[in-house]
């Protein structure tokens, strides 16, 4: 064994299985861990883990970790490292480099593939091939925050009911292997959760296996441990890298770099102190400028500033598209076993479906769609995961940042500001700050700090230059329902029966009794407010008795609430048009296969849980069209109209698929749509017989339909809350939807 600590001649050792097994035993035997040893022995985790995997590391590494595990190397001999021999090549031969460059990725591709081919985030008890998972990546063309745009042309571009993306203008994007292949020297902004790190890791495992710039040597450093800059020798420092894998000869190094056969990437530049970017930045581009043939990509947080990486072209992480989602949880659920997961991920994406966009908040959605109270589970654990990236030091306490967001959330959403100019949410900041100063500030910073820091935590994004919103519409509701539900009660129930009518608030108001300790007043309240929007309209007074007779008259095992809901949207469907959002909404948030399966007495209970009979009947309208080519709502309709069987089958045949090509549904819609939705009501017209044309006035279809969405709002919130008594249950369920006479 070659004792020489000499850099340029000392080689690289592996525990071979005996020393592995009595290294393992020792730590056993004495409750010992690889990270307490690497502390006791002031050395790197990644060298001791390296270690317990037998991969090489440096001799004296190896020696230190013996000796403190009491193992007698004269016993027991180490393997020694495969060793690499730089030929001299002042000219760059082809050859010798091809050979130096296959030398070196063989040599290290087994610690490269098992270190950057494996994904563990949030709380994964065990991490997963990042390859298996892996959907390749877009950039903005252009970078968001250095468009230059007037809020009215942002504004113009807003749809609240649009849950995959609420901004309708398509930002165009370009795949980014293109763009990386086109830049030698390349700076990827991305949010948190973007995929940055995913990224870099990914081209560390193409490369090394020769699926990207085969002709390089991939090298990927984390910049969380890069040391001060004024203990920083970049080349020293990337030697050092390169010896953790066993190349310690720096002349190998030296020849790679100088010949252009490194890909290096440096991830997370946000990770350095803030105070310490302006001179790292300085050895990073004299380093550039002195190996200039090699390949450059480094990733940051956006909102950080790059200013001195001149010689840097700038990129931002696209949100992902709906394909790349859908590709995304295909591959997540088939590679964690899990493949009977993938279709109810897709119903219950909903009006999440924007938060899907980020990676790591889709991983989070993979990972908890068997959860209870999905959606609110869902966007508060978002919500948590941008918190945890909050900076330390010159930011706001954690207490006072989501007090600061609640009310701006509430106040900007109450003047329908998506919106906000950059002084106008500094000083919206400022005036929160001083009053608050003395009891919740660590330092007191000024607001340019905090907009900075709510900028990397990602829970404001700039949309064009010096112009802001929430990066999503969901948390923003979320945080206003915060904001109400810390009122007093007769607060919480004015705002909530003062937006009865209003949809674009029904999100925000169900997040608001998620966190409430009883609820019953107020379901109680609500339900009031709602029968009595219709109990000065006799004609649509004699509408509901109607409904209810109907409801009476039909023999199916569903409550009778639910099949009042049937018949109301059965002749609603005559004016509305296709309601896309809500369409979503139901087709992914409702378990309809249980409620399928209970109707053909599948199950013991004959009579379905409120929320999905409520729910399955007021899909059978014309939102129908969107989902309706799915079986299980064709059997539930044929359960509770065994005769429509040929008529059904007949009109979803005539319907392309809503789920595939979007802009070929739309065009069927806009053409055929209307005539479709006729001929579905004439189906139900024909085999009930007692369907009637009301002749409603406009006026009264507005009504109904806003006391049909304000049901069912009383129906969503009475399933959110989990505070409600049964007696208040069971009152609310019984008295949906009859005349006020009944009640």
């Amino acid at each position: 064994m070659n004792s020489s600590t000499d850099p340029k001649t000392e080689r690289s050792l592996r525990a071979s299985s005996e020393i592995l097994k009595k290294a393992n035993a020792f730590l056993r035997e004495q409750e010992y861990t690889p990270t307490r040893l690497a502390d006791d022995l002031r050395l790197d985790i990644l060298l001791v883990s390296k270690f317990f995997q037998g991969e090489a590391v440096d001799q004296q590494t190896f020696l230190k970790v013996c000796k403190k595990l009491e193992i007698d190397l004269r016993r027991t001999e180490p393997k020694q490292a495969t060793n690499i021999v730089v030929k001299d090549n002042p000219t760059g031969d082809d050859r010798n480099l091809s050979s130096l460059v296959k030398q070196v990725k063989e040599q290290i591709k087994d610690s490269v593939q098992g270190r950057f081919d494996r994904l563990r985030v949030l709380d994964m008890a065990q991490p997963i091939c990042l390859s298996s998972v892996y959907v390749s990546l877009n950039f903005w063309k252009s970078i968001p925050a250095h468009d230059r745009h007037e809020i009215a042309e942002l504004n113009a571009g807003v749809d609240r009911s649009e849950r995959f993306s609420w901004m309708k203008t398509e930002r165009p994007t370009l795949p980014s292997i293109e763009v990386i292949e086109k830049n030698s020297r390349l700076l990827i902004f991305g949010k948190p959760g973007a995929g940055k790190t995913s990224l870099l890791k990914h081209l560390a495992f193409q490369c090394i296996t020769d699926e990207f710039q085969a002709e390089r040597v991939p090298l990927l450093i984390d910049l969380c441990g890069l040391p001060a800059p004024s203990d920083l020798d970049l080349f020293d420092y990337i030697a050092r890298q390169f010896s953790a894998y066993g190349i310690d000869d720096p002349e190998i190094t030296k020849q790679l770099l100088s010949q252009g056969k490194v890909l290096l990437l440096l991830d997370r530049w946000d990770a350095i102190e803030a105070v310490d970017r302006c001179k790292v930045a300085i050895q990073v581009s004299d380093f550039v400028d002195r190996y200039p043939y090699n390949r450059y990509v480094i990733s940051c947080r956006t909102g950080v500033s790059v200013n001195e990486l001149e010689s840097f072209s700038i990129v931002e992480i696209a949100d992902l598209n709906s394909e790349q989602i859908q590709l995304f949880a295909q591959k997540w659920f088939a590679a964690t076993g899990k493949i009977q997961k993938n279709n109810r991920f897709h119903k219950k994406l909903g009006h999440i479906a924007e938060l899907a966009t980020n990676p790591l908040m889709l991983t989070a959605i993979c990972q908890l769609v068997d959860v209870s109270n999905f959606y609110n589970v869902v966007v508060k654990e978002a919500f948590n995961l941008m918190l945890q990236r909050r900076e330390q030091g010159n930011s706001l306490s954690l207490t006072s940042t989501k007090e600061l967001l609640s009310d701006l959330a509430k106040t900007t959403y109450e003047s329908d500001r998506f919106f906000f100019e950059q002084q106008q949410l500094e000083q919206h900041i400022h005036r929160y700050i001083q009053p608050h100063a003395w009891q919740n500030l660590n330092g007191q910073p000024d607001e340019i700090d905090i907009l900075g820091s709510l900028k990397q935590q990602g829970i404001l994004v700039e949309r064009a230059k010096h112009i802001y919103s929430f990066s999503y519409l969901v948390i923003q509701e979320y945080l206003i329902a915060r904001k109400v539900a810390i009122g007093d009660d007769s607060e919480i129930a004015s705002f909530i029966c003062d937006r009865i009518t209003q949809t674009h608030w029904y999100r925000a108001i169900r997040f608001v009794f998620d966190p409430l300790q009883q609820a019953d007043g107020l379901l109680l309240l609500m339900k009031q407010k709602i029968d009595g929007m219709l109990a000065k309209e006799e004609k649509l007074q004699k509408f509901l008795v109607w409904i209810q007779q109907q409801s009476q008259y039909l023999k199916a095992p569903y409550k009778q609430c639910a099949l009042r809901a049937f018949y109301l949207d059965i002749d609603l469907d005559n004016a509305r048009v296709l309601d896309r959002a809500r369409a979503v909404d139901l087709a992914h948030t409702r378990s309809l296969e249980r409620a399928q399966a209970r109707a053909l007495g599948q199950e013991q209970e004959t009579s379905t849980s409120i929320d999905l009979d409520f729910t399955l009947t007021l899909a059978l309208n014309l939102d129908l069209a969107f989902f309706f080519s799915k079986n299980y709502i064709l059997e539930l309709a044929r359960t509770i109209e065994p005769d429509l069987d040929h008529l059904l089958w007949q009109l979803s045949n005539e319907i392309p698929d809503p789920f595939g090509d979007r802009k070929v549904f739309s065009k069927w819609w806009q053409a055929s749509g209307m005539e479709w939705s006729k001929n579905l009501r004439n189906a139900f017209i024909h085999h009930r017989k007692v369907t009637q044309d009301w002749e409603f006035s406009s006026e009264q279809e507005e009504l109904l339909r806003q006391y049909s969405k304000a049901n069912m709002l009383l129906i969503e919130c009475l399933q959110t809350s989990s505070r409600v008594s049964p007696a208040v249950r069971a009152e609310i369920e019984s008295t949906l939807l009859l005349p006020v006479d009944d009640l």
